[in-house]
């Protein structure tokens, strides 16, 4: 039988490799609506408590396909919220959604938008440079932004 991450990520038409840069309540809210009784083994997966274990001795950081911002942030400016970006059920979808942030980068002059990956009620910030997507954590973003 295919691993869990696997058949998600069969259901969700995405790489194993992407799944795993998700956790397992995320990942059982957005194959809810595709398949209920994949949803429900992923809920008891989770009241097992086996994944954690599981996480413990085979995840490395190194090779989690997550890539996070190393540049400095050194300018952030709110502006109009674009309205792209979500489904009708509020979700966003894969390539993520817009939020009303613009960042500068340490060395360059352009400000890119932040963008959000958001599920229920957790999100994740990232931007796109050179066509890859860098998750930004929220303490490296200035107080005003």
């Amino acid at each position: 039988m295919a691993s869990l991450h696997a058949r998600i990520a069969a259901k969700l038409g995405w790489t194993e490799r992407e799944t795993h840069s998700f956790s397992l309540p995320a990942l059982r809210d957005m194959v809810r609506p595709v398949d209920p009784k994949l949803a429900s083994e992923i809920t008891d997966q989770i009241h097992s408590g086996e994944h954690i274990v599981q996480r413990r001795q085979t995840h490395n950081r190194a090779d989690s396909g997550v890539l996070y911002l190393q540049k400095p942030i050194v300018e952030a400016r709110r502006t109009a919220q674009p309205r792209y970006g979500m489904t009708r059920d509020g979700y966003t979808v894969r390539s993520g959604a817009p939020t009303s942030t613009m960042i500068r980068l340490q060395g360059e002059k352009i400000f890119r938008r932040l963008m959000v990956w958001q599920f229920s009620n957790a999100g994740t910030l990232f931007v796109r440079i050179d066509g890859k997507s860098y998750v930004v954590r929220q303490e490296n973003l200035p107080s005003d932004a």
